[in-house]
């Protein structure tokens, strides 16, 4: 069961980035007219942001709650990017980006952990290429829904986009934090 809605979670959070994903570099480049170098310069600072969070998130979620720690890290980037909604100016654009960059992947070492404990030997194969699967879906899907609201051609053309991101990254976090609750099939008190 607790599996299964880690599957669910981690689809759901990826249909968030997915539809931020492809429109990013646009958006930075030639909507906001921050020009080429800074768009690659944010989407290099998400990607730092990621290598610097997994590490130190994988032994975090080693040696604490890993529900705790997906959980937090989401929440991290969800009010990262759903700050991306009132950026005005490239600084803080390039800071959220960065902060969305170490919510995003701190949560993955933390739901990977849950994926071992949470199912059996016998499932374990299964639930990565669920999850895997999953997350992939997810990702195509955001990106799908995005590609039909957003229009890059308004200053605030990829605000449903930052917002699809934060609510895909809450409710995610939501349904691991309750699945973390379910022990035998009994919610925790």
């Amino acid at each position: 069961m607790r599996a299964r809605l880690l599957v669910l979670a981690s689809s759901i959070g990826s249909l968030g980035w997915g539809a931020v994903l492809p429109y990013q570099f646009a958006y930075a480049a030639e909507t906001r007219g921050w020009g080429v170098l800074l768009a690659a310069a944010s989407a290099s600072l998400f990607s730092l942001g990621a290598l610097v969070a997994a590490p130190l998130a994988g032994r975090l979620a080693d040696r604490r709650n890993p529900v705790t720690v997906a959980v937090v890290a989401q929440l991290v980037g969800a009010v990262a990017v759903g700050m991306l909604v009132f950026v005005g100016d490239a600084v803080t654009f390039l800071v959220g980006m960065l902060v969305f960059g170490l919510g995003l992947a701190a949560a993955v070492p933390a739901k990977q952990v849950l994926a071992l404990q949470w199912s059996n030997s016998g499932d374990r194969r299964k639930i990565f290429a669920y999850k895997f699967t999953g997350e992939s879906l997810g990702m195509a899907a955001g990106a799908f829904l995005a590609g039909l609201v957003v229009d890059l051609d308004r200053v605030d053309g990829l605000d449903v986009g930052f917002l699809m991101a934060t609510g895909g990254f809450v409710l995610s976090s939501i349904i691991i934090w309750a699945a973390g609750r379910v022990r035998g099939g009994v919610v925790d008190a």
